[in-house]
């Protein structure tokens, strides 16, 4: 798995080729200056110094101040363009799953905890890019160990191979502690994650928390997951402390050897001054190299872990998408046929053989108790969920052989929790239709008795609402929902009880707007009180999954006694959510 998604990484990675190469230009630069200047230092030595040339003294040591100018500016190249690579890297997978998100179905979302997925995208996104923007370093390092190896064999077999011997045994290290940090750190992460879909949820749900003062609860469980975070982060921090002194120490072993060693085979004759003052330069720069592979073994392996994290979303498979072949939906009248659809859910039947037409224009509202399936019919029309039989006229057309995009722009929906973005109300009314002119926003509003109240506000249709809408009252953003809705003038629009936050008058209001909006579109009604039923032209009776009857709303409450205890019963339900 590692190697999959490191291999995965860079893929990825090399998909900025401009940037890569310049990255790795300036890093290999770097590498050669950085090599060059030991060289130059022993130059300096032995053909100004130890020759007494005092007329090249000056020209030899400019020669190392320029390959130090040389290195600075790799240095510099590398870091620069190594940062813009890892950013692009960044935005193409941040881009990538944001995209991959929007279109998976609704299951994933429904079990995807909000802060799992946005540490991934945010917290795991930023470690990948830390780590791979330093990628040209880690190989102009390698390169290094490499090349001053092959320099020190030229120059002295024995010295050289007491100073090489130590790599592989820095190399076995880098692995073994690899391997013990691997866990640690898919486990901090996983717990970084609940920490933020905690916090998440804390402050979605904000006002249920306090209304039944569970702050401390709340508290109380953010604190277990930070600690498992601590827990696991300390157990890192522990493997880590471990590590990193080892790479430091191995350098300045080395360093020792080569003084001891080599001052033995220069007071022998063996060596002589110059060479021995390239060992011992190369030997102090050895511990650079030699603790860039300490880092990159930490880094890598977070890198690595929150990566795969990010291509288990990516990877995952919409439940729900267009099928080879799928085919735009025609604009026509809005003909809504169920065939014989069924619907099963964790081996539960939610709806049972049911088969109804709504003709192009006409009205039908859905009534039942609680479980009986309405909601669901609304949800099979916007393909949220497939049916497990049976199948979805629109227009002769089965829904399953369209293109999702083109279903879901001929539809409107009013939901029963209605959702607002941070943003202007007139950018929350055109989300729908960002093009739309502002006097047909204001006209969606006015039919949604929704302007009074916007036009009351400080900044009127300007006003921009908290997160989630919350700095309106419930009433108020059911009306902007609705006034969404019927900005986007739909063939088929679809009210999943779009009343049910607001008090009878305001509810009276409202129903003048949605008559107006309802006229020669077909729309499905999940009603849930009489008054959101006789919208409708005719009514569908469920109860278990099936439909009971089917008539108006008068003939229904005349001759069906469980259908006025329905409705009677949600009515009473609803005086009390809007605080009648």
């Amino acid at each position: 798995m590692f190697r999959t998604n490191l291999k995965r990484l860079i893929r990825i990675y090399f998909l900025e080729p401009r940037l890569v190469a310049t990255a790795f230009a300036g890093a290999s630069l770097a590498l050669v200056m950085s090599v060059a200047g030991p060289l130059a230092v022993r130059n300096v030595i032995r053909n100004a110094i130890e020759a007494g040339r005092r007329d090249l003294l000056l020209p030899l040591v400019g020669i190392v101040m320029g390959a130090t100018t040389l290195k600075a500016i790799g240095v510099y190249i590398r870091k620069r363009y190594a940062g813009r690579t890892s950013i692009a890297l960044e935005v193409r997978m941040r881009g990538s799953l944001y995209d991959h998100v929007h279109g998976l179905d609704m299951a994933f979302h429904d079990a995807m905890p909000t802060g799992q997925l946005m540490s991934r995208v945010s917290s795991d996104m930023q470690r990948i890019s830390h780590t791979m923007g330093a990628i040209p370093f880690f190989f102009a390092m390698a390169m290094y160990l490499v090349v001053v190896s092959v320099i020190l064999f030229t120059v002295d077999v024995p010295l050289a191979a007491l100073v090489v011997v130590a790599l592989p045994l820095m190399a076995r290290l880098a692995v073994v502690f690899s391997r013990r940090l691997d866990p640690v750190v898919r486990r901090t992460q996983q717990h970084l994650g609940e920490v933020t879909s905690v916090a998440e949820e804390t402050v979605a749900g904000i006002r249920v928390v306090k209304a039944f003062g569970r702050e401390d609860f709340q508290v109380e469980r953010l604190g277990h997951h930070a600690a498992m975070v601590q827990e696991q982060a300390m157990k890192a921090i522990n493997i880590r402390a471990v590590l990193q002194p080892m790479f430091d120490f191995l350098p300045a072993l080395i360093l020792a050897v080569v003084v001891w060693m080599g001052g033995l085979r220069v007071i022998g004759g063996q060596m002589n001054f110059a060479d021995f003052v390239l060992f011992a330069l190369y030997a102090t720069q050895l511990g650079t190299p030699v603790r860039a592979i300490g880092w990159l073994v930490g880094d890598l392996q977070q890198a690595v872990s929150a990566s795969s994290r990010i291509f288990e979303v990516l990877d995952t498979k919409p439940g729900i998408e267009d099928r080879p072949g799928a085919t735009t939906l025609a604009a026509q009248t809005g003909h809504i046929f169920y065939d014989s659809v069924r619907f099963e859910k964790d081996s539960q039947t939610i709806l049972d053989d049911v088969s109804l037409e709504v003709p192009a224009g006409t009205s039908l509202a859905f009534v039942g108790p609680t479980g009986s399936g309405k909601s669901t019919l609304l949800r099979l029309i916007l393909r949220f969920i497939e049916p497990t039989s049976g199948r979805i006229l629109i227009d002769a057309t089965d829904i399953a052989s369209v293109t999702l995009h083109s279903l879901r722009i001929q539809t409107a929906t009013v939901f029963e929790e209605t959702f607002l973005f941070s943003d202007t109300i007139a950018n929350n009314i055109a989300f729908g239709r960002p093009d739309a002119a502002g006097e047909d926003i204001v006209e969606a509003a006015v039919l949604a008795q929704a302007h009074e109240f916007i036009e009351d506000l400080p900044e009127g249709y300007d006003t921009v609402v908290g997160e989630q809408g919350y700095t309106l009252s419930g009433g108020q953003r059911q009306r902007v929902a609705i006034s969404r809705a019927i900005l986007m003038k739909p063939r088929i629009l679809l009210l999943d009880d779009a009343t049910s936050a607001v008090d009878a008058e305001v509810e009276h209001l409202i129903r003048r707007g949605l008559q107006e909006a309802m006229k020669g579109r077909t729309t499905l009604i999940v009603a849930r009180r009489p008054q959101s039923a006789a919208l409708a032209d005719r009514v569908a009776f469920m109860d278990s999954g099936r439909i009971v009857a089917i008539g108006t709303h008068e003939e229904l409450w005349d001759r069906i006694p469980a259908y006025r205890a329905t409705l009677d019963a949600n009515a009473d339900a609803a005086l009390l959510k809007a605080g009648g």
